[in-house]
């Protein structure tokens, strides 16, 4: 029996507090008074005793009955399955963070972003958003700015497509909106005079933290 200490001779269970004794026997009193009213007199303390038993015997046998249940050690069979799906949640992940590193960092050399490395994170969302509606409005929500953006000439497709995957990744159209505006007050602030800059970076940066913040 795992509950059961060789060396003291008692289960795991710690003894009990004072004040949990007093309410135990204070509720086996309430109980044998109930039980006892009518009876005879001499009737009423046979309950009396019975209902109310000194608190060491109560607390050895009860400490008995928990030696004595046995417990059925059993693994289920989908404990397995769980540890292997945690474990691809978190290469997942990881395997995700790279990705959108790889993108802001090549974004940040070549002001572009090749749609060809954009598609498993597209292909993600179009899935997803069969599942959960809300990720195919947040995904319209974030890349509409920059849809407009790429028809006024101000940015270009592929920023268009990374913001519809970062909206998706968020799920939540006011998050991915916050996004869009997070990202483009920190590429101003990071554009160094230029007219124009990388859009992919401080997007990601403004969507990772708000999904991070938004996860917590």
């Amino acid at each position: 029996d795992r509950d059961f200490s060789p060396a003291r001779g008692r289960s795991s269970i710690p003894q009990a507090s004072q004040t949990a004794t007093s309410a135990v026997d204070l509720a086996c009193r309430e109980v044998g008074d109930a039980a006892a009213v009518g009876l005879p007199r001499r009737w009423a303390e046979a309950v009396m005793d019975a209902a109310v038993p000194p608190i060491d015997r109560l607390s050895d046998e009860l400490d008995t009955a928990v030696r004595r249940t046995g417990v059925q050690q059993r693994s289920s069979w989908w404990w397995p399955v769980v540890g292997v799906l945690q474990w691809l949640l978190l290469l997942a992940t990881v395997v995700g963070l790279l990705w959108l590193v790889a993108l802001a960092d090549i974004d940040r050399r070549t002001s572009r972003l090749p749609t060809v490395l954009l598609w498993p994170g597209l292909v993600a969302v179009g899935v997803s958003c069969c599942v959960r509606p809300s990720i195919a409005l947040a995904a319209v929500a974030a890349a509409g700015p920059y849809l407009v953006g790429w028809l006024a000439g101000l940015c270009g497709g592929g920023d268009v497509k990374l913001a519809l995957v970062l909206g998706g990744m968020l799920a939540d159209p006011a998050s991915a909106l916050l996004m869009v505006l997070a990202a483009q007050v920190l590429g101003l602030l990071t554009r160094r005079g230029r007219q124009r800059w990388p859009h992919g970076p401080p997007m990601i940066a403004s969507g990772a933290t708000l999904f991070v913040a938004g996860s917590g």
